[in-house]
């Protein structure tokens, strides 16, 4: 309630969310961010420091998680509105995708329990709960319907790197709003 953000205000509402960061990282984002020197970040240094990170994290996500082979030859998929949930999902797919610093194509070859190149409803929710998110079978066959371009009943590799890279376009233009929100509404403050 006081307009600025701690180190450890920042640490805790991160691992809120479900980033998994240790507190020197948060220091040093704090610190780089901070732009007149209090060791605090005010409004304009915060939006500043999600908006660089946000960046950092898309790059390291579209190139050594998707692979730039993998999401050329990834057909788009049509525009997805994944509902809070869902939007929760793949969220943490990629943030574990990018913890453990594997490709969405190893993902999927982890989550094709038969190897057969093919991810059916219960290979992807249990491949989703291996990565601790707990999913309905709703919630599978909802995904399942948006990633099946070809209506085949599975969802082979493209489909399945379609659907994250679907989903996450759309909660980066989420992200974007936020962040546009905040500014305007600093911005009708000052």
């Amino acid at each position: 309630g006081d307009g600025v953000l701690r180190a450890e205000e920042l640490l805790a509402s991160l691992r809120e969310v479900g980033v998994a960061i240790q507190p020197n990282e948060v220091v040093r984002l704090v610190m780089q961010s901070d732009q007149n020197g209090d060791r605090v970040l005010n409004t304009n240094e915060f939006i500043s420091m999600l908006a660089r990170a946000n960046e950092e994290m898309q790059k390291r996500f579209l190139h050594n998680v998707a692979g730039p082979s993998i999401t050329h030859a990834t057909p788009a998929l049509p525009p997805m509105t994944p509902d809070a949930r869902e939007g929760e999902i793949i969220r943490r797919l990629v943030f574990q995708a990018m913890r453990v610093d594997r490709s969405l194509v190893d993902i999927f070859r982890s989550f094709d329990k038969d190897g057969n190149n093919a991810l059916t409803a219960t290979e992807l929710a249990d491949g989703i709960s291996a990565f601790g998110v707990h999913v309905t079978v709703a919630e599978v066959e909802r995904l399942m319907k948006a990633a099946d371009v070809n209506r085949d009943g599975v969802l082979d590799v493209h489909e399945f790197v379609g659907l994250l890279l679907s989903m996450n376009r759309c909660l980066q233009d989420r992200f974007k709003w936020c962040v546009m929100s905040v500014e305007c509404r600093r911005n009708s403050v000052l």
